[in-house]
């Protein structure tokens, strides 16, 4: 649900903020210019480790929670900045991990985790918000990140070890 706010957003922005078009246009301009140094921050700190991507993700699943919640939209630049991280640092140790003969694989199956899941998971998102609207939605993707990582505490554990 959260690589899908596209759907989200414009509902959030209308409703949630009371913004027209330019202060969407304004928010979806804050996620970016938080994104490019979380983009450039991951690049940076090199290879990542399971426990940096658990953080990444709680805090990430954090940040969308308080901004759900926020009045405001200033939580929206550190969504774009931690969930890019977050993003980039999972991707990059799923490739890192993944052995040469299976990367391709993985790979392909990662892609239909997260943009290949993005027609299916736009119908539940857009149902969220028409049912509890744009704050419930956020705070349903944040929860989710939330419960899948401490699910998956443990493998990301043993793939920092390995």
């Amino acid at each position: 649900m959260l690589f899908n706010l596209g759907v989200a957003f414009p509902v959030f922005a209308s409703q949630a903020l009371r913004l027209g078009g330019g202060g969407y246009g304004a928010l979806m301009a804050a996620f970016g210019v938080g994104a490019l140094p979380g983009a450039v921050l991951a690049a940076k700190r090199g290879d990542p480790t399971g426990r940096q991507v658990r953080v990444l993700a709680l805090v990430t699943a954090v940040v969308v929670v308080v901004l759900a919640c926020s009045p405001t939209a200033a939580f929206v630049a550190i969504a774009g900045f931690i969930g890019i991280w977050f993003i980039t640092a999972a991707n990059t140790l799923t490739q890192i991990h993944s052995s040469d003969q299976m990367r391709g694989r993985v790979m392909a199956a990662w892609s239909m985790a997260l943009p290949g899941t993005l027609p299916v998971t736009g119908f539940l998102v857009s149902g969220v918000v028409q049912l509890g609207g744009p704050r419930a939605c956020l705070l349903q993707g944040g929860t989710a990140l939330a419960v899948t990582t401490v699910l998956g505490w443990k493998g990301l554990a043993d793939r920092a070890a390995a």
